[in-house]
C-alpha cells in the first residue's frame, strides 16, 4: 500500500511522517508490523517513506504474502491504525525514535561518503520544488517542535488525516509467475539457434576465434609497464610529524580523566580504557570475545 502524503515543502510534517513510519513498522515492538505478523500476512513486513519527491509516499509492504490475503492486509492496516489513533501512540516509542533520528542528524556519520555531498543532496529535497534549500539543515528547531508535540494528539491526527482519511493511495500486488525463468531460457536458446542457423561456417569460425582471443586476454597477466602505471603510496610520502591533541587532564578520585574538546554537535563521546597488560597472551582472544559479549 502506497499513500501520497503532504508535500516535500512541509518540513515538519515530513519528518513527523517519517518518524511515524519507523514507529509503526520498524522493530519488533512496531504496532502495525506486529498486527500484520500476528494476522499471518506475509513472511516479512516492512515500510518506507520516500521524502525526496514533491508528493512523498508512505509505503507499507508485506513480502511473501498470498494474493488472496489482499483484503485482509487492507483490513488489518485500517483497523490497527484506527485503534492507534483512538488510544494514542506509545509515547516511549515516539520518544525513542525521535531521539534516534536526532542522534543520526547530529552525528552525521555518512560512512565513506563526504559529509558536504550528502548535505548538498538533502538540500535538493525542497530546493527542486522552489522551497528553502536550507530547511533540512535546520533540524534542531524541527526536532524541538516534534518533541513538544508528543502526547498532544498531533501524531494521532496525522494518522487520521494522511493515512486513514486520505484516498490518494494505490494497492500494488506483485505475483510471481511459476516457470517464467525456464520459459525465458527456452526462448533465448531458440533465438540463439535461429541466429546461428543464419550464419555461414566462416562467420561462426570468426566468432569462435574472437571468443578465444577474449578469454586469452582475460587470463593473461598484466604487463610490467601497465602495473608500474598504477599510483602507489610509498613510505617517503607519509609525513613524519605527529599531530598533537590539546586535551585537559583532571582527576576524580583515583581516576584520571582526559577531556578533548571537539566539534561534535552536542554529542558527548565517552571512552573508558583499562590496563589489561597483566592478561596472558593466550587469553587475549578471549578479551575480544568478552568485549563483544
Amino acid at each position: 500500500m502506497n499513500i501520497v502524503t503532504a508535500t516535500a515543502l512541509d518540513a515538519k510534517r515530513i519528518i513527523a511522517l517519517r518518524l511515524l513510519n519507523s514507529v509503526l513498522l520498524d522493530g519488533n515492538d512496531a504496532p502495525l508490523r506486529l498486527a500484520l505478523v500476528k494476522a499471518g500476512i506475509g513472511s516479512d513486513i516492512s515500510g518506507s517513506f520516500s521524502s525526496s519527491l514533491l508528493q512523498p509516499i508512505f509505503s507499507i509492504r508485506a513480502s511473501g504474502a498470498e494474493a488472496k490475503d489482499l483484503d485482509k492486509f487492507v483490513q488489518v492496516i485500517y483497523s490497527t491504525l484506527q485503534e492507534i489513533s483512538r488510544q494514542g501512540i506509545d509515547t516511549k516509542l515516539l520518544t525513542a525514535q525521535l531521539n534516534s533520528e536526532e542522534f543520526k542528524l547530529r552525528e552525521a556519520d555518512f560512512g565513506v561518503y563526504p559529509k558536504g555531498l550528502l548535505y548538498g543532496l538533502s538540500c535538493y529535497d525542497t530546493w527542486l520544488y522552489g522551497g528553502d534549500p536550507f530547511i533540512s539543515l535546520k533540524f534542531t528547531e524541527l526536532m524541538d517542535y516534534l518533541r513538544n508535540k508528543i502526547g498532544s494528539g498531533y501524531y494521532e491526527h496525522l494518522i487520521e488525516t494522511y493515512l486513514l482519511d486520505n484516498t490518494h493511495k494505490v494497492l500494488l500486488v506483485l505475483k510471481p509467475e511459476p516457470g517464467k525463468e525456464e520459459r525465458k531460457a527456452q526462448r533465448d536458446a531458440a533465438t540463439m539457434a535461429k541466429i546461428k542457423a543464419g550464419l555461414s561456417a566462416a562467420e561462426i569460425n570468426k566468432y569462435c576465434e574472437l571468443t578465444k582471443e577474449l578469454h586469452a586476454r582475460q587470463g593473461a597477466e598484466d604487463a610490467p609497464k601497465d602495473l608500474a602505471s598504477i599510483p602507489v603510496l610509498e613510505r617517503k610520502d607519509i609525513r613524519r610529524p605527529v599531530e598533537n591533541e590539546n586535551y585537559t587532564v583532571t582527576t576524580a578520585g583515583k581516576r584520571k580523566i582526559l577531556y578533548l574538546a571537539q566539534k561534535t554537535n552536542k554529542i558527548v563521546y565517552a571512552n573508558w580504557y583499562y590496563d589489561i597488560s597483566g592478561i596472558p597472551a593466550q587469553l587475549i582472544p578471549y578479551a575480544y570475545l568478552f568485549i563483544d559479549v
